[in-house]
């Protein structure tokens, strides 16, 4: 299997398809989720949700590791054969494999830690997911690196559904904390059994696995950033628990889950369209700059305005959220908002790095964030959650630019070139939030209440917005470039914006 030999406009248009069909499918998602977690809420009681977020704590730390990094790595390697999909086929199903055992090894310790019998036969039962997710990886993985985007939603989403239908059923009947095992084993079956039938490849001779290579070191670079990644994000959430208590606790992993939803649902999800999209485009320079850059500029503008809302009325959004019982997480909420705002406005950064093949570069950049974090939590601490969340804060701020000079370097996208596609999104945000601000004090000084608040807020972001796009006709092309790439926007392309 050769690199796809297609001009850049081709693959310019199979992005757009990707994302639109990647946005409703999110979409769909979403509304699964809503649901399921109000139906849940009805039928299981707080131990069911607690028993299964025992087995789930050792669940989505092993997922971490599921493939190694062979996944992504196969998007972007520039070339594969019969060979090498075969052989990454079975180290795929063997991983899966080694990961349910290792689950089950690991249920008597789970039963012992939280001194709960009933958590052994969960995680038994959990474990053999990890068998149907190394079944189903290279057929899902070849859709995305084939760039069928469409027909990989499809699949996810159809999944999805069933999935949730089914988890609600078992709910109903009585399954208890196996409803949301249900809904993990009916939805990863699915989406095997679909993509082997979409995908059409098959496996073809014996592994052979000195063949793997290249590809074996970048799955080995990119576990390696996994891992120190995954430090980075919890040990805000280790040092509150343990040194602030399971009540502050509760308030800080709140607002984070809250604001986690733009890079769950839209940051995530489309810089995997990303990669596939940049790795295809080998050494054409001006296209894949100009693909890097539009991708930039397109998840900036879709996340940043929501992540702008709960920085500048953050007490209004918890109180509609979360409800009126949670007020103190509302100053958590503004300073997380800006962590999250760099994080996602930045994460199409590693995609660059990837698809440009320097993925050992991502690994030494979580190792030099990882003193800064430390110092921010230290700093922090003393002054609460919230202070401590206004120090990671500053801290991902200032790491922003020796970040991005690392993994960009040696890619056709500059440091300039991120920084400036982030321009327009940035001001936009800005606006917003300024406008949010001053329409939320003026409603405050009439002592309004929480409707006339946000509906002066209201008015004033969108007056700022607006003044900002009506000067600033770049804004604008850029608005009309995103909406190409929103469900149901048809198939019109509009010209890069300068």
């Amino acid at each position: 299997m050769t690199p796809h030999d297609k001009t850049g406009a081709h693959v310019a248009d199979r992005a757009a398809q990707g994302n639109r069909s990647t946005l409703l499918s999110q979409a769909v998602r979403v509304g699964c989720k809503v649901l399921s977690v109000l139906a849940l809420a009805r039928l299981l009681t707080p131990a069911d949700h607690g028993l299964y977020a025992m087995g789930a704590s050792v669940f989505l730390f092993l997922f971490i590791f599921r493939d190694f990094g062979l996944g992504a790595a196969l998007v972007q390697a520039p070339t594969l054969n019969a060979t090498h999909l075969t052989t990454l086929f079975w180290a795929n199903t063997l991983l899966g494999a080694l990961f349910m055992g290792v689950m089950l090894g690991a249920a008597p310790l789970v039963m012992r830690f939280y001194a709960s019998p009933a958590a052994g036969p969960l995680l038994a039962v959990m474990s053999t997911a990890f068998l149907c997710i190394g079944l189903g990886s290279v057929p899902r993985t070849l859709l995305s690196r084939e760039l069928r985007f469409r027909e990989l939603n499809l699949v996810e989403t159809a999944a999805a559904v069933i999935g949730t239908a089914a988890m609600i059923t078992a709910a109903a009947a009585g399954a208890g904390a196996y409803a949301f095992v249900i809904y993990l084993l009916v939805s990863e079956t699915l989406i095997t059994v679909f993509a082997w039938r979409v995908c059409g490849w098959r496996p073809q001779g014996h592994p052979d696995w000195r063949s793997l290579g290249a590809i074996a070191r970048t799955g080995q670079d990119l576990t390696r950033f996994q891992a120190l990644n995954y430090v980075l994000t919890q040990i805000d959430l280790f040092a509150v628990g343990h040194l602030l208590g399971a009540q502050v606790l509760g308030l800080y992993s709140r607002a984070g889950q809250l604001l986690a939803l733009t890079n769950l649902h839209v940051a995530g999800p489309l810089t995997q369209v990303a990669l596939s999209t940049l790795s295809r485009l080998g050494n054409n320079a001006a296209e894949f700059r100009r693909q890097a850059r539009a991708g930039t500029t397109m998840i900036a503008h879709l996340v940043l305005p929501p992540l702008s809302v709960c920085f500048a009325l953050p007490d209004e959004v918890v109180r509609l959220a979360l409800g009126s019982q949670w007020p103190q997480a509302a100053p958590i909420l503004r300073w997380l908002a800006v962590s999250m705002g760099i994080i996602t406005a930045t994460s199409l950064s590693y995609s660059i790095n990837l698809a440009a093949e320097q993925s050992r570069r991502l690994a030494l950049s979580a190792v030099v964030a990882l003193p800064f974090t430390l110092a921010a939590v230290w700093l922090g601490l003393p002054h609460g959650a919230a202070g401590m969340a206004a120090a990671l804060a500053a801290a991902n701020l200032a790491l922003v630019a020796p970040r991005l000079w690392w993994v960009l370097r040696g890619s056709p996208l500059s440091v300039a070139d991120f920084l400036g596609a982030l321009a327009g999104p940035l001001a936009v945000a800005g606006a917003l939030a300024a406008g949010l601000a001053a329409g939320r004090a003026g409603a405050l000084q009439a002592s309004g209440s929480l409707p006339l608040r946000l509906v002066a807020a209201s008015a004033g972001g969108a007056a700022t917005v607006a003044l900002l796009a009506g000067a600033w006709p770049r804004v604008r092309a850029e608005w009309r470039e995103v909406r190409t790439h929103l469900p149901f926007a048809g198939e019109v392309r509009i010209p890069p914006s300068v």
